[in-house]
């Protein structure tokens, strides 16, 4: 029976911490295949070249030959200038080493040179080089290039030149040799060079390329160098072909990354018969960064410890002197006591004190202590002199760094002259300071909130025969949902089974009673069952059943309102209690099953999609919230996005938390429904949807003027787009000019009980978090995986815990402190 290996974990294509560790325990310690030496025709010829974050270049110094020998070859590093690793092979091509950590070429290529005598590379004239960024891992790509599973699928002119056929890959140590052909031994040569460098011998010409990872793990650029007998017309062909096969690969990369990064894909199955390449690549990677870990994990222990030891202590006291206000005798006093390690069981009672009243710009700030449910009971204190001074530092900084307290204050004691005193009592807001612009906040809302919520997707008359299918993205999340051969709507995640790609692809509507994957042609009917899946059928032990799309809880209302929650966890509450309040609200409004679709379109914009929630929910008790009041459209739409003038609406509208309102028209059987929808922090759309009845369409297509709705959407879009500008400003996060948003501020801007719910919502999945101690990911699948699988996800979850509870910004490399420490 075929064994069936796993692919890495999702959280392998997407950790910083991972790659430094791949840095040092994979990229520093290879060689990388730099080219022939025909593109060194002259002396003094200089190519540079970044790998894994290291500069080099390499330069011929000296000869009077046209091909340069190896000592006329120097590859240098360009920060240091030392002259780093090289090796000149006796058919031309030039490797080369990143830092003195690489072993000697034959110890890391023992059996590669007699395989590269079959190919004179001196006879390829150098033509052209490009070089561009990807979104995507640099393993994603390796492990597309790894495998021949896809290419007729992918790449459909390739597999006329080489049909798959023969296609299979032979492992050596650090190098992959792949054979397209076995009648063309020498015009199909493919080789994979251990760790990200390629090179293509086919079509009479030559291609390399390098993936070089970047300081994002989700960005990798690609370089390419070409080379070919021919020039003009011949090599454009050349170049044209070769160039569509790569973009083909790029886009699969791209779109397979994105769904690593959605946190619904865990891993997939590799075939042992035609993905050995994808299996040798992935294990050699393990292998090598799990070892650098066991080396270097008592080392960086001690010295996190250390670290965290001295930065602890300095940090409470300096913390105290800059963030108070005291007075000078105090601050010393204090800044001495903190110093006396005998006196630490009384610090937690000095910071508490501190923190409940805090003196500052002629205010006094009443803090209200341990709020949060993350808070550290009092007894962890006695654990040990560093778990005080951390949980100090922590909480300290929190109430420090969290929202400076509203304007709306009780005015202070009235002097003898009349006037106020300086001294205001505030109350301190509750929404943290980054509410909108926060990356770590929209990563959870995305968990507690977009992946344990019943939404609101469509209407069932988007729906009238077997196969109709309407794709969404709800908080990053792929879906689709379709209508069976049973006449059942179903909902699944966008994400094939076999490597993550989506299942729907190019269009995101349309009619198909099976789906089929284009990268390597898994293909599924209307109940999401795998009922094809090639080179996989036919290897003893696959079990199909095993490896059905994911599917997605969804509820269909009496009257036809589509509700899907993306939680795959057993204990879902069903949506019950709030359908009562939605059906009622359907059978006083005339919505029904026989609603026809009218019209729909998006707006998008750069805006927090919580800026534009607005009264969708005055009961924090139920999903749901149905409005009684007579109003036209123009004001129920400001009610709910501050919308402008626009249609007249009957007295009802309906609330569907967190982002969905629906609103019925004077004219019979005439309504709406907008979502918002966010994309990213700073990235949302809203989808307007318009329903009437089958009579009016045909009488009049239009019914309403949808126009005016979406001029005023885009409107609002605009309003909302230049207030998050304006929030996002460097001056505006920055703590110390008192950026965060207000109780006040929310109440007057936004719906207080909107935002208060979500923020009840956030704090409820965040201690559930804190106590689990890790991410709660409720959409993530959990199966039976391997143990390597579970070795590899722990090393991820046990480095991002080294590093802390931190964000980097990868462009700059600055880092900060949490702000979920709330």
């Amino acid at each position: 029976m075929a064994e069936f290996q796993r692919t890495l974990p999702a959280s392998w294509y997407r950790s910083l911490p991972l790659y430094q560790l791949e840095r040092r325990a994979v990229f520093l310690k290879a060689w990388y295949l730099l080219g022939p030496v025909t593109r060194f025709n002259e002396v003094d010829t200089k190519v540079q070249y970044e790998i894994a974050q290291e500069r080099l270049y390499v330069q011929r110094q000296s000869g009077t030959s046209t091909l340069p020998t190896s000592e006329e070859l120097k590859v240098i590093h360009e920060s240091t200038g030392a002259e780093l690793p090289s090796h000149l092979t006796p058919t031309g091509l030039l490797f080369g080493g990143i830092s003195q950590d690489a072993p000697d070429f034959y110890e890391f290529y023992p059996d590669l040179e007699h395989l590269l005598a079959r190919v004179d590379f001196t006879r390829l004239p150098y033509r052209r080089s490009i070089k561009y960024e990807g979104n995507f891992n640099w393993k994603t790509m390796v492990d597309g290039y790894q495998e021949c599973l896809h290419c007729q699928y992918t790449h459909p002119s390739f597999s006329i030149y080489y049909p798959p056929t023969f296609y299979t890959v032979y492992n050596h140590l650090n190098f992959s040799q792949h054979i397209a052909d076995p009648k063309k031994p020498d015009d199909g040569l493919f080789l994979y060079f251990f760790p990200n460098c390629t090179l293509n011998v086919y079509g009479g010409g030559m291609s390399s390329f390098r993936v070089c990872p970047t300081g994002d793990p989700n960005i990798t650029r690609m370089e390419f160098d070409y080379y070919h007998l021919e020039s003009g017309n011949k090599f454009e062909e050349y170049f044209k072909f070769v160039r569509q096969v790569a973009m083909e690969d790029y886009e699969l990369c791209e779109r397979a990354q994105e769904n690593l990064q959605k946190g619904v894909y865990n891993e997939g199955i590799l075939n042992p018969v035609k993905e050995t390449g994808v299996v040798y690549y992935q294990n050699r990677v393990f292998d090598l960064v799990t070892e650098q870990h066991r080396l270097a994990k008592p080392t960086e222990r001690l010295k996190k410890a250390v670290e965290d030891g001295m930065d602890n202590s300095a940090q409470s006291v300096e913390v105290i002197s800059h963030r108070i206000t005291c007075e000078p005798r105090r601050m010393e006093y204090l800044s001495s006591f903190l110093s006396n390690t005998y006196a630490l069981g009384s610090i937690p009672i000095i910071i508490l004190a501190i923190l409940a009243v805090a003196h500052k710009d002629g205010k006094i700030f009443r803090r209200p202590l341990l709020r949060w449910p993350t808070a550290i009971p009092l007894d962890t204190l006695s654990s040990n002199v560093q778990s005080k001074l951390t949980w100090i530092e922590d909480l300290f900084l929190r109430r420090v760094a969290s929202p400076v307290a509203t304007s709306a204050g009780m005015r202070g004691p009235t002097t003898e002259t009349g006037q106020s005193s300086s001294i205001n009592v505030c109350k301190e807001s509750d929404f943290p300071e980054n509410w909108w612009t926060g990356d770590e906040v929209f990563r959870l809302e995305r968990r507690a909130i977009f992946s344990k919520t019943w939404l609101y997707t469509a209407h069932i008359s988007r729906f009238t025969k077997p196969g109709d299918y309407h794709a969404f993205e709800i908080c990053g999340f792929p879906l689709f949902l379709i209508q069976g051969k049973d006449g059942i709507i179903r909902a699944f995640h966008n994400v094939c089974r076999h490597r993550a790609y989506p299942v729907i692809s190019r269009k995101k509507s349309g009619s198909s009673t099976v789906m089929g994957c284009r990268y390597h042609g898994w293909s599924y009917d209307t109940r999401g069952h795998l009922i094809k899946a090639p080179q996989f059928e036919c290897l003893e032990g696959f079990d199909k059943t095993q490896n059905s799309l994911f599917e997605i809880r969804t509820t269909v209302t009496k009257h036809g309102l589509i509700f899907v929650n993306l939680d795959a966890r057993d204990d879902v509450p069903e949506l019950k209690r709030d359908v009562r309040g939605i059906d009622k609200f359907e059978n006083a409004n005339h919505i029904s099953r026989q609603s026809v679709w009218i019209d729909g379109w998006e707006v998008e914009g750069r805006f927090n999609w919580k800026m534009a929630v607005r009264n969708l929910h005055g009961d924090k008790s139920t999903a749901t919230e149905v409005k009684h009041e007579s109003s036209n459209l123009s004001s129920l739409l400001q009610s709910i996005f501050g919308m402008g003038r626009a249609e007249r609406l009957r007295p009802s509208s309906l609330g569907a938390f967190p982002t969905t309102s629906i609103h019925v028209t004077e004219k019979e059987g005439v309504w709406y429904s907008i979502s918002i929808v966010p994309m990213e922090v700073g990235r949302s759309y809203m989808r307007c949807d318009m329903y009437g009845t089958v009579a009016g369409k045909q009488a009049d297509g239009g019914q309403m003027t949808p126009e005016n709705i979406k001029s005023n959407l885009e409107s609002r879009i605009l309003e909302f787009e230049t207030a998050y500008k304006s929030l996002s400003t460097p001056e505006r996060t920055n703590l110390d000019k008192q950026s965060s948003p207000t109780e006040e501020q929310i109440s007057c801007s936004h719906d207080n009980a909107a935002q208060e719910l979500i923020l009840s919502q956030l704090k409820s999945h965040l201690k559930l978090e804190r106590v689990a101690g890790e991410e709660i990911l409720p959409t993530v699948r959990r199966s039976n995986t391997s143990d390597r699988y579970k070795l590899a996800n722990e090393l991820c979850k046990e480095l991002e815990n080294l590093v802390g509870p931190i964000s980097s910004s990868l462009a700059g490399q600055t880092v900060v402190k949490d702000s979920l420490a709330w």
